[in-house]
């Protein structure tokens, strides 16, 4: 059996409980669009807050922080195999405890690869988003991460950008995170009407002018470019507009 989910974090405990109770018969854990397979058995589960309470619950009396915060960021991964990765170290973790983590054993060390993947792509982006300055004196950074990232590395922009407004957009997953006067929310979008201030439309073509000034055409190098920064992240650089 398959067990499907709406992607919700409620949804993916609700199927950890489920799973946990049915482990022998579960093939896996899934997000609902992912494409199917026409030889298996397939069963959505719906999200049931009581159901994913008891799992919370669980392992915030057991387990540390540390752990706990380790399944998070793994639930936050766009790996396939991150639904039942989690569901075996929750198990695994039940026999051995806190140091789980540290098993020689082939699903935590899939476990910690997968986390080890989401936290470096949050760094990477703590120092490669770039914000412009938009209608209503907000500040405005789109990026398209590989993982759900956003709610990790809100965090560190509300800590450097303590008295300013602003809003990063996941462009990939249309979420939004929005900060203004100390207060922190996260919405699903569709679209954003975005209208960049004259300032910023100005300092933006001084940067571009300013940008291909300093670069020296016969010792461009693209290749060594790459490697400090691959091309994935070029798309919200003004200067590769």
């Amino acid at each position: 059996m398959i067990y499907l989910y709406d992607n919700s974090l409620t949804g993916f405990l609700t199927c950890i409980y489920y799973g946990y109770k049915n482990y022998k018969d579960l093939e896996n854990i899934q997000e609902n669009n992912i494409q199917m397979n026409i030889f298996s058995k397939y069963k959505y589960i719906e999200s049931e807050e009581d159901k994913a309470n008891i799992i919370i619950n669980y392992l915030s009396s057991n387990f540390n922080k540390a752990l706990i915060n380790s399944i998070y960021n793994v639930f936050l991964s766009n790996n396939v195999e991150k639904e039942m990765t989690i569901l075996n170290t929750i198990i695994l973790a039940g026999k051995y405890g806190n140091r789980v983590l540290s098993l020689p054993n082939n699903n935590i060390f899939r476990f910690n690869k997968i986390e080890r993947n989401v936290l470096f792509e949050k760094h990477r982006f703590e120092g490669l988003l770039r914000f412009s300055e938009i209608q209503n004196g907000f500040l405005y950074a789109p990026f398209e991460p590989e993982n759900n990232i956003l709610p990790l590395l809100i965090s560190h922009f509300v800590n450097r950008l303590q008295n300013q407004q602003f809003l990063i957009h996941d462009v990939k997953r249309n979420y939004v995170a929005i900060y203004e006067q100390n207060k922190l929310e996260f919405f699903d979008v569709e679209e954003l009407n975005i209208e960049y201030s004259k300032d910023e439309i100005k300092y933006q073509n001084l940067w571009n002018i300013f940008f291909k000034a300093i670069s020296i055409k016969e010792r461009k190098n693209l290749k060594q470019q790459v490697s400090f920064m691959p091309k994935k992240y070029w798309k919200y650089l003004i200067e590769k507009k």
